[in-house]
């Protein structure tokens, strides 16, 4: 008697590519940028970007210019092909800047002084808050997802995951 035992070829997916050392990290909506600069310190990992914020501020309307030259004028909010942009709308004052660099100590407490300083309020929106572009250590990635999803103030974290965009 002759018995075989033929396997059917199976296809094991491949775990979806990521880029090294990126983590992203989703805040919840009611944490303030101080608690965002605390989750920061906590650590001492580079931060690219932190993207999401709006503001409002409390200055009259017809200092909206004024307001953008002042916060166009931060290094930390700048670079090239990214200026922070702002309308008037509702008799308010909003911008949307984009954070660079903001582990280090000195950006985080000259933005302080300057939401002070322009009046403004971080805007709270329903579909959440501020995100996190980190860079940890390269293979400590899917750790680092899961130490940052058992923090308080953080609604997601997650690998920066390769896209396969197919052109036709």
């Amino acid at each position: 008697m002759f018995v075989s035992c033929r396997k059917k070829d199976v296809q094991v997916e491949p775990e979806p590519r990521y880029k090294p050392t990126d983590v992203l990290v989703g805040m919840k909506n009611d944490a303030s940028i101080a608690d965002v600069f605390q989750f920061i310190n906590s650590y001492e990992h580079e931060v690219e970007t932190i993207t999401g914020s709006f503001y409002i501020s409390d200055l009259p309307v017809d200092s909206l210019e004024y307001v953008l030259l002042e916060l166009n004028q931060k290094p930390y909010l700048t670079n090239p092909g990214w200026k922070v942009g702002g309308y008037v709308a509702d008799r308010l004052i909003h911008v949307f800047p984009r954070m660079y660099s903001m582990n280090q100590l000195s950006n985080q407490s000259d933005w302080l002084n300057t939401v002070s300083q322009l009046k403004l309020k971080l805007l709270r929106r329903s579909s959440g808050g501020v995100v996190l572009y980190l860079h940890v250590p390269a293979g400590a990635e899917k750790d680092w997802v899961e130490k940052f999803k058992e923090q308080s103030d953080v609604q997601w974290a997650d690998l920066n995951y390769y896209a396969d965009i197919v052109l036709n």
